[in-house]
């Protein structure tokens, strides 16, 4: 037992985990250099733009594959361990979100773009200059047909001699730094808080730790996790890999290379009435390896509803076009109705768990997961109240302020729990805070309340794709057997990733775009929708203004209750009945990007999972986990094989081609 014992601390040392954390920061670095310049600039594969995360999980296979196997046969004292492993990849999920949608992917050119159209509009520098927000929020001075060098020269090229402003960023970077540290201490403090609520009292499936875990599993004395010795996993792998490296050499060398179709469009079989009105998402699409795999592992009436939701929908709007004078379907007002009553659900069957928070942090902690507890609610409430404090800075009224914290609290929420149950590593939250603002009356609002509601769609909705706290619940979940203490001092480390990240990722993004006007392939590595992301706000503060918002031809309300209503039965019949099919979480992805790209890939993954029970059962089931983790191996592995040789033969002065593997970000 002492034997053990002592091999168990040498297994997890203080050295060991220092070093775990170092390899884990060298990996976020890769991320937030290369990233930019590999989305943005090269507009290669996306490869960390979702939950999964790609690049980690290469960077993952060749420390296991590669260091560890060497290490193992000639130095096994210093091979990584699983533990060691899981915080590496811990570290690198949470550094994934800062170049991600809503953060740096956007913002900065949000900030820019927003501070040329105020400078170069008079009635919206009229309507800004009434909210009296503070100078900083910009790079440039606001205020009509004033200069506004430095904001302009983030849309094009600074010439050879001119430098970069970095002071004019001092001021956005200390601002907008703030609401993101305050943003991130809530995120990785819920993260803390609901892991073990959903992991073991509400038995969540987490499918894609579970897929990670087996990536990292404890490996046998010279060899590698058992998944690694399996010939399914291989062999699926490796079929994976050669689908996408043919489609990709078909474009290199096209009519010389034979390329199997991993898309499809049947819309000439659907050319008469009503058919003919189907959107092209319906009758056309893409495999996607990674979406069909995990499709696999999740509960079968998740994935049902994940994919059922969206042929629903678009029969509906057929119907509408072919039948009715309209075929607009209010599906944005019914997601945020289904938002609303889908956080009621969670908070009520979690309501022990934060009343327990709560206790801890009015008392001194009993134990260490008292302790954990404490420190996850000041993360917590510490977020949540600077986040409210800095809506309240920049001018928005304090109840106005705290709906805006809540709806940012809710998203979070949301897109933890659907990653809890589904492990669909593409999936956003989409609520539009500058959307419900027109629900209140103008002469109730301030110019301030108005215009910051976009900060809430940029900053916690669009970033949603790729959230903190997901990642932070993701990472603190990756190895079971931490400790609570160990725990808290991971869920600081995180939170220091974050806020380095928003520096070090901050500047490589100013770079990229203040020294290229466009990327490799003549488009703008700035994106031109991402750098409009304050527009919506721009419009219904130029309404606010006027005195008058715009009106639907619609009952808003009503259709937001009907989605609250419906995702409240759904919920309750799944809680009442375990046989009962179908849950909200489609009511909440229905229509949004993601949704629409993979439901045929979900629908692939379900269809797969219930023939393999049916004709197999359980042992079958097992059995085929091998292969489709293959699956997913094989088509990371396709994705990095694709940023890397056009970038290499882009670098020859070769024509850059890209191969899309991932569903794009």
């Amino acid at each position: 037992m002492a034997l053990r014992s002592s091999q168990n601390q040498v297994q997890w040392s203080r050295r060991r985990a220092w070093v775990a954390a170092a390899l884990g920061i060298a990996g976020a670095l890769f991320i937030w250099i290369v990233r930019p310049y590999n989305n943005f600039f090269l507009g290669l594969a996306y490869i960390s733009s979702d939950s999964f995360l790609p690049v980690a999980a290469l960077f993952l296979l060749m420390l296991v594959l590669a260091m560890n196997v060497v290490l193992h046969r000639w130095a096994p004292r210093l091979a990584l361990s699983h533990r060691q492993l899981a915080l590496i990849l811990g570290v690198m999920l949470v550094a994934s979100v800062l170049p991600g949608q809503g953060l740096l992917r956007m913002l900065p050119y949000s900030i820019a773009h927003t501070n040329m159209e105020i400078n170069s509009d008079r009635r919206l520098a009229q309507a800004y200059e009434s909210i009296e927000a503070p100078g900083t929020l910009f790079p440039d001075e606001v205020g009509y047909d004033r200069p506004a060098r430095a904001s302009s020269a983030l849309q094009r090229r600074l010439m050879p001699d001119e430098p970069i402003p970095w002071r004019a960023w001092m001021g956005p970077l200390a601002s907008w730094g703030g609401l993101l540290c305050a943003a991130f201490a809530m995120m990785v403090g819920l993260g803390m808080i609901v892991l073990p609520q959903w992991r073991h009292n509400e038995r969540l499936a987490f499918p894609l730790i579970a897929l990670q875990q087996s990536l990292i599993g404890t490996p046998a004395p010279g060899d590698g996790p058992p998944i690694y010795r399996r010939r399914a996993f291989w062999y699926a792998a490796a079929s994976v890999f050669a689908l996408h490296l043919l489609s990709g050499l078909a474009r290199y060398f096209p009519g010389r290379v034979p390329a199997i179709a991993l898309r499809w469009d049947l819309s000439p079989l659907f050319s008469e009435e009503p058919w003919l009105h189907l959107p092209d998402w319906i009758t056309g699409g893409q495999v996607s390896f990674i979406l069909l795999a995990v499709a696999f592992f999740m509960p079968s009436r998740i994935g049902f509803s994940l994919w059922s939701f969206e042929p629903g929908y678009a029969l509906c709007a057929m119907i509408a076009a072919a039948y009715l004078p309209s075929s607009f379907v209010p599906v944005t007002e019914h997601r945020s109705g289904a938002m609303f009553a889908m956080t009621a659900v969670i908070l009520w069957l979690g309501r022990r768990q934060w009343g327990r928070v709560f206790k801890v942090m009015l008392r001194r902690p009993a134990d260490d997961d008292d302790r954990y507890l404490q420190v996850a609610g000041i993360m917590f409430f510490g977020g949540c109240l600077g986040a409210f404090g800095w809506f309240v800075w920049v001018g928005v009224q304090p109840a106005i302020a705290a709906c805006y914290v809540t709806m940012g609290f809710t998203t979070c929420l949301l897109a933890a729990r659907m990653a809890a149950e589904t492990g669909v590593p593409f999936l956003q939250i989409h609520g539009y805070a500058t959307s419900l603002i027109r629900l209140v009356p103008v002469s109730w609002l301030s110019a301030g309340s108005v215009f910051f509601g976009g900060v809430i769609d940029l900053v916690f909705q669009r970033a949603s794709r790729v959230s903190a706290a997901v990642m932070a619940m993701h990472a603190l979940g990756m190895d079971e057997k931490t400790t609570p203490r160990q725990r808290i001092r991971i869920a600081w480390l995180l939170l220091a990733v974050l806020i380095i990240g928003v520096v070090v990722c901050g500047a490589v993004h100013l770079t990229m775009s203040y020294h290229h006007e466009v990327g490799a392939r003549g488009q703008s590595p700035l994106i031109s929708w991402g750098s409009r992301q304050f527009d919506s706000a721009q419009h219904v503060l130029l309404e606010w203004q006027q005195g008058q918002f715009r009106q639907t031809s619609y009952n808003r309300l009503g259709h937001i209750a009907f989605g609250a209503v419906l995702a409240g039965a759904l919920y309750w019949a799944c809680l009442t009945w375990p046989r009962w099919p179908i849950h909200p979480i489609g009511l909440l992805m229905v229509y949004s990007f993601q949704s629409m790209m993979g439901w045929a890939s979900v629908m692939l993954g379900w269809l797969l999972k219930l023939l393999v029970l049916r004709y197999g059962g359980a042992a079958v089931y097992r059995s085929a986990a091998a292969l489709f983790v293959g699956m997913i191996v094989g088509e990371v592995l396709a994705a990095a094989f694709w940023s890397i040789v056009p970038a290499v033969l882009y670098a020859r002065g070769i024509e850059l081609v890209v191969n899309p593997v991932l569903i794009p970000g």
